[in-house]
């Protein structure tokens, strides 16, 4: 595996289109910071009101991973004496792995920046871990076109490169566990797993996938149906942790709470969300489309595992009834849609939409970001809180 990197990283190919990548990974992220650097206010019917750089803090939910990174769940913590906006049984939606890193961090800078800063090492790291994923099923050229797409869409993606959620570490872990997978290093696959549930409830959906492809193509090997077990217990520990450290914790009926979100019948969000549904509706086709399309041949080992563990990792998305489930999307975008239907993405006619739509995807991350705040007024409390 080692060798395998090297070889990529000694290839001037690959240096170019990575330094192309982050060229304009770094331009797009900066054109978004522009309106909150000059402080647009209102532009015709565009209000971005009295914001500045701070948003991307004060975006949700944003505080309360740095407010577990203060606290660590501690329901004493002189933190929720200053923000007393959420009881500390609705942190716990927050799983530990990324406030750990916030933690870290903080030693040598504000939580607040920590918050920032976390999120911005481990985006540089998914743009170019997703390039060195795309180089093993493509051609250098196409694999650099789908990672540049992959900077815009889905629309949501602008938005949580800059903020300060979890998604960015999640996706890491998700390129990694699949790089792995594909390439047979199935141990190191699972720990990324593992890795991508410390961080996110949702990860726990990855074990039946870990557990099909031992079936198929390591059907004797216990250790590893063993191995896979790791991605449950993980989930059922940090659970455990959270019972004995949060006095009064219910884990099906607090605020806020995952489970809350997952029940029966699939696409109940179809009828709730009645005239706004469409836009979920073309996520579905897109992504059932693209993973169709990656399990239908099985003599493609790699892709087929890829569909696999797309299909598992986005199954509960088809149950929630979260009127934002696009965000439980993304992160398997390039696998479960931009990979399978790269035919499609490589056709230039497809490119110039996209670069003619460009506007219309930063009026709408513009349009989240505003939309999602911490007030204001509440922002002095939370950092006084944080520090």
């Amino acid at each position: 595996m080692l060798a395998e990197v090297k070889r990529f990283w000694s290839d001037d190919q690959n240096k170019k289109n990575i330094l192309i990548i982050l060229l304009c990974y770094w331009v797009l992220n900066l054109i978004v910071y522009l309106p909150f650097i000059f402080h647009w206010g209102t532009y015709g019917r565009l209000e971005f009101g009295n914001n500045d750089t701070s948003v991307f803090a004060r975006y949700w939910d944003g505080p309360f991973y740095a407010g577990v990174a203060k606290t660590m769940y501690d329901p004493g913590s002189t933190y929720f004496d200053h923000f007393d906006l959420a009881a500390v049984e609705y942190y716990t939606n927050h799983f530990p792995l990324f406030p750990l890193f916030i933690k870290a961090a903080g030693v040598i800078m504000p939580l607040e920046v920590s918050l920032l800063f976390v999120n911005a090492v481990f985006g540089v790291a998914g743009v170019v871990l997703l390039y060195y994923f795309f180089v093993i099923f493509l051609p250098k050229k196409e694999a650099a076109v789908l990672s540049l797409i992959g900077l815009v869409i889905p629309l949501r993606i602008l938005v949580l490169r800059n903020v300060g959620n979890s998604e960015m570490v999640f996706f890491v872990f998700v390129v990694l566990l699949m790089i792995f997978a594909v390439k047979k290093r199935y141990y190191w696959a699972i720990i990324m797993a593992v890795l991508a549930t410390l961080t996110r409830q949702a990860g726990v959906f990855l074990f039946p996938a870990f557990l099909i492809i031992t079936y198929i193509y390591e059907q004797r090997n216990w250790r590893l149906y063993l191995a896979s077990t790791l991605i449950p217990l993980t989930f059922i520990a940090v659970y455990l942790c959270l019972y004995m450290w949060v006095g009064g914790y219910e884990l099906m009926t607090r605020q806020g709470g995952f489970q809350m979100l997952v029940t029966p019948p699939p696409f109940s969000v179809m009828f709730l969300m009645g005239f706004n549904a469409s836009g979920i509706f073309y996520l579905y086709l897109a992504y059932l489309i693209g993973i169709i399309t990656a399990l239908r041949d099985r003599m493609n080992e790699k892709l087929f595992k890829v569909g696999i563990i797309s299909a598992f990792a986005i199954s509960y998305v088809f149950f929630s009834v979260h009127q934002d489930n696009s965000r439980y999307l993304w992160p398997f975008f390039a696998f479960a849609v931009l990979l399978p239907l790269n035919k499609i993405f490589q056709e230039r006619r497809v490119q110039l939409a996209l670069l003619i739509l460009l506007p219309a995807i930063l009026l709408n991350v513009w349009s989240i970001i505003v939309s999602n705040q911490m007030p204001i007024e509440w922002f002095g409390r939370w950092l006084q809180a944080i520090r």
